[in-house]
């Protein structure tokens, strides 16, 4: 009876091989419903699934056929042709959470489980809300979704590395040991790097692994913050040493501009000769060591040309595309260099502003081409000096307005902008009221000095006078700069006639004589008067008007010199850490943000906030600005040394100490396998390998990293149909048996064997009263392979004869 039953089954699968090559869905649809095998009815099911999903059914009549279908088969394809059509119609993360832990359909909630994984990564939710899904959400799969976002967010934490090994390994939850795992092998991804598989294996066997922690590798705070401080060591340095470290590619540029910055000035004083500096400039290893040799070339060139061995005009025909950018810079500012007595008046800068503007003009009866954009930049620069020397007395009536509306101007040619940016620097540090209190409140000591020397109090009025003299110097720059601005330029010979008569005042309070008292007084009150009145027509920039133009300048130009003003006013002024925090992460741009660097710095340093936190602001802080002040107060709280130093700028991280690991739970385990398996690939380890261990390793983790790998070894080695058919269905490993499964699907499909000989084999192998040792995994291979025929029919359908021919035993 089961025989014949036999024989008209497979006749019946023979005349439907034989419909044709166009697989059309009514005939997915009745396979899937009707076929007495049901390899058949699953094979049709996943090409139906994939038909229906583009088709004309509506949802509704997917969704009845998912819960009343003939067969479980045609039910399982409306369920996963629902849950493309609804997650990919899906358009918020709600909605995928919804579908994730709402719908009634296992395939729709593991589909959109798949994108909510995604959607979590991408929507960079905080920890806590991260923390939170994964321990209390009602749906499993929002609870695995969340888990590769959550091992992310551990993994930039500031949390201890020693307490999410804990995590990983002691969690009552499973989601956290799974994210705590994958975070700490991020965390520890380098110091991993060195182990080969076998010591990867001895830790997921269990056994403990020393590991010293480095955190930092590669931040770019941290590399810059580092050269700076290594900076004040390279004075002691040759400068053959500091060339070598400028030159070398290996280091990073953030150290080899330090020293190139130190090269530079050294170059100036060191006896190379022209050819050397044209070298260095033309063929320097570095574009670091090309820079710094821009200013000693460009004093070179000058005096070559002022010498007379070298022509002006040869000079400039040297500034071409076939010289470095280095030497092309040099040139062009020795041009600009030897021109400038003919470019220190201020109706000169109408021809400083045509070579801006791209224009060939005649200067001191040199032809200057503005197409040469070295020229530009450099005319540039000589016209930001015009712009500081005479724009406070006859070239604009209001400085600080006309030359910001100069460098907010997009539609003026680039040289314009840099120019008025460069003139605003000292223009924006001019601080009138500032300047004029100082000197009302030097002016008062002064008067209390002439007080107590006469009444014999010399100890109080030479402490005075300590104080005036601090006073001065503190505010030299300020002086000197707020009286410029408004186009006085005699404050430096007055300070030094300050200076002069104070060094009086010692001997006439010791003498207690009242006349030199006065006198001494009297000269140096003048000389303030006269400071405050060239003070009187200065510009007074508040520190709320830099920051709105920082934040908000319309040009890169106008926010870099705001920002650099308001640098050093932050740094001299009495805002607290949390306000300056506030400036370093929520400044409206880039340069307001940086400006805060200084003096976060200083708050940082002082504050009382432990090493390791300035190392989570190094590594996690949320703007470059947090993260470079948090490095600058770190390294000034170590005893660095230059090596150290200089491992820091080539981005060496820093180490936190060492610590023992050990795998305890199996998603640690797991975690760790991802790693194995990319080993075992460097490795190129062979099947026979992967085989022992996917039957013999003592942990399951080890055995499916074996088994991930085995299924293309197999392939790649040529193993038989017979041969993988064996292992599918006589192998104790469950690893094993899905990787000659896998392996035999890809095989089969690759064979493209008509629908017949599938059909035959399906009889022949997978029914269990004809073949007692068939397995789900051997079902599954020759499922897939029926399904990809079925969704790709041949072209040319073999005879029955054909196919029972090559059914063989069937």
């Amino acid at each position: 009876m089961i025989k014949k039953y036999l024989v008209f089954a497979f006749a019946a699968l023979l005349l439907l091989s034989s419909v044709g090559h166009a697989q059309s869905l009514e005939r997915l649809e009745r396979l899937a419903s009707t076929d007495v095998f049901p390899e058949v009815r699953a094979a049709a099911a996943i090409g139906l699934a994939e038909l229906w999903v583009n088709d004309d059914i509506t949802n509704a009549e997917l969704e009845d056929i998912a819960q009343n279908g003939i067969t479980e088969e045609l039910k399982q394809a409306a369920e996963k042709a629902l849950a493309s059509r609804l997650v990919n119609e899906s358009t918020s993360l709600d909605e995928l959470q919804v579908l994730a832990s709402e719908s009634p359909f296992a395939a729709i909630r593991t589909s959109a489980s798949v994108l909510l994984s995604q959607a979590f990564l991408d929507a960079e939710f905080d920890l806590e809300t991260l923390q939170n899904l994964a321990t209390n959400s009602d749906s499993s799969d929002t609870r695995q979704a969340v888990v590769p976002a959550l091992a992310q967010a551990l993994a930039s934490s500031s949390t201890p590395t020693e307490d999410l090994v804990n995590l990983a390994n002691e969690s009552e939850i499973i989601e956290l040991r799974q994210a705590a795992s994958q975070a700490v092998m991020q965390r520890l991804a380098d110091e991993l790097e060195p182990l080969d598989s076998n010591g990867l294996i001895n830790l997921i066997n269990g056994n403990g692994l020393d590991i010293s922690r480095i955190v930092g590798q590669g931040n770019i705070a941290l590399q810059q913050a580092a050269a700076d401080a290594f900076a004040s060591s390279l004075d002691a340095l040759s400068i053959e040493e500091i060339e070598a470290i400028a030159a070398n590619p290996d280091n990073t540029p953030a150290l080899r501009q330090v020293a190139a910055d130190l090269l530079r000035q050294r170059l100036l004083r060191a006896d190379r000769s022209l050819d050397q500096l044209l070298s260095l400039a033309n063929q320097g290893t570095t574009p670091e060591v090309q820079l710094a040799s821009v200013l000693a070339l460009e004093e070179t060139l000058v005096f070559s040309v002022g010498t007379g061995e070298m022509p002006l005009d040869a000079l400039l025909e040297t500034i071409n595309d076939s010289n470095s950018a280095a030497y092309n810079t040099a040139a062009s500012n020795a041009v600009f260099t030897l021109l400038r007595p003919n470019l220190i008046f201020v109706i000169d800068q109408p021809l400083l502003e045509a070579v801006v503007r791209g224009e060939v003009t005649e200067i001191g009866g040199t032809l200057i081409d503005g197409t040469n954009a070295f020229l530009r930049n450099s005319a540039a620069g000589f016209l930001a000096g015009l712009f500081l020397q005479f724009g406070a007395i006859n070239r604009f009536d209001e400085p600080v307005d006309e030359l910001i509306a100069m460098a907010s101007d997009t539609s003026l040619a680039e040289g314009f902008r840099v120019a008025a940016g460069r003139a605003l620097l000292k223009f924006f540090s001019s601080q009138r009221q500032r300047a004029i209190e100082t000197i009302n409140e030097i002016q008062s000591k002064l008067d209390r000095i002439v007080i107590s020397g006469r009444r014999g109090q010399a100890e109080e009025a030479l402490a005075l006078l300590a104080e005036v003299r601090q006073l001065i110097d503190e505010n030299t720059l300020l002086f000197n700069t707020t009286a410029e601005s408004a186009g006085d330029l005699g404050t430096t010979q007055r300070l030094r006639t300050i200076r002069d008569q104070l060094a009086l005042f010692p001997d006439a309070i010791r003498a207690q004589n009242s006349v030199d008292l006065r006198n001494i007084n009297t000269v140096v009150s003048g000389q303030f008067f006269q400071i405050q009145i060239s003070l009187s027509d200065a510009p007074d920039v508040s520190d709320e008007e830099l920051q709105t133009l920082a934040a908000e300048g319309a040009t890169v130009e106008l926010r870099q010199a705001a920002a650099t003003v308001l640098g050093q006013r932050l740094l001299e002024s009495d805002l607290s850490l949390e306000a300056l925090l506030d400036i370093a992460e929520q400044g409206a741009s880039e340069e307001l943000q940086q400006a805060s660097i200084s003096a976060l710095t200083e708050a940082l340093l002082t504050s009382d906030l432990d090493n390791d936190t300035l190392l989570a602001n190094i590594i996690e802080g949320l703007t470059f600005a947090l993260q470079r002040a948090s490095a600058n107060a770190w390294l000034a709280r170590q005893s660095n040394d230059d090596d150290g130093l200089i491992a820091l700028a080539n981005g060496s991280g820093v180490v936190l100490g060492q610590f023992t690991i050990q795998a305890q739970s199996d998603q640690f385990a797991e975690a760790i396998a991802v790693l194995v398996q990319d080993r075992w690939i460097a490795e190129e380890v062979g099947s026979e390998f992967l085989l022992d261990q996917a039957q013999n390793a003592d942990s399951i983790a080890l055995q499916q990293a074996a088994g991930n790998l085995l299924a293309d070894s197999f392939v790649a080695e040529g193993l038989s149909q017979d041969e993988l058919i064996d292992l599918t269905v006589s192998s104790e490993s469950a690893a094993v048996r899905q990787a000659a499964s896998d392996a035999l699907a890809q095989l089969l499909i690759s064979q493209n064997l008509p629908e017949g000989t599938l059909f035959a084999f399906i009889s022949q192998y997978t029914l269990a009263v004809i073949n007692p040792n068939s397995n789900g995994e051997l079902t599954q291979a020759f499922v897939r392979a029926l399904a990809d025929r079925l969704l790709n029919p041949l072209q040319i359908i073999p005879s029955s004869s054909q196919e029972l021919q090559l059914g063989g035993g069937g």
